[in-house]
């Protein structure tokens, strides 16, 4: 992604991004995550909304784990955006990838909260011409 950047700020945004599209990724996957047997989220998160391990386990598609997902979702929306804050102005078209995956992350988030984060039963994701948009509007919102 940082296509030969090597700049501490650089190197710094770029773990940013990676972090928040780890954060994206969890929400997103937790329907795959569960059937699985796997409950990435914190447990300090799951208290906090009242979910139990138990209800994601069976799949359990109520307000306590859609206020979970919310919630991780808006964390990571926020993310992606500290993370385009963090971004050096001067890494140029090298700065292309990194801007493209938000754009793509935020406009998955978009659908995520347009599905009301019904996550349990069905992944989310965007068809490829969405994926195209979000790489295009990304080129051509880039300083040359």
């Amino acid at each position: 992604m940082l296509t030969g950047q090597t700049s501490a700020a650089a190197l710094d945004y770029a773990g940013s991004l990676g972090a928040a599209l780890a954060l994206v990724g969890m929400v997103r996957d937790i329907g795959r995550d569960v059937r699985r047997g796997m409950i990435l989220f914190p447990v300090d998160a799951l208290a906090a909304h009242g979910v139990k391990a138990r209800q994601l386990l069976a799949r359990e598609d109520c307000g306590e784990v859609r206020a979970l997902l919310r919630q991780a979702a808006a964390k990571a929306r926020d993310a992606l955006l500290a993370a385009e804050a963090r971004r050096p102005r001067d890494m140029g078209r090298a700065a292309l990838p990194g801007i493209a995956l938000t754009h793509m992350a935020l406009a998955l988030l978009r659908e995520m909260e347009r599905e009301d984060y019904a996550l349990l039963g069905q992944r989310i994701s965007l068809a490829p011409t969405r994926l195209l948009w979000a790489s295009w509007r990304a080129k051509w919102m880039t300083p040359r």
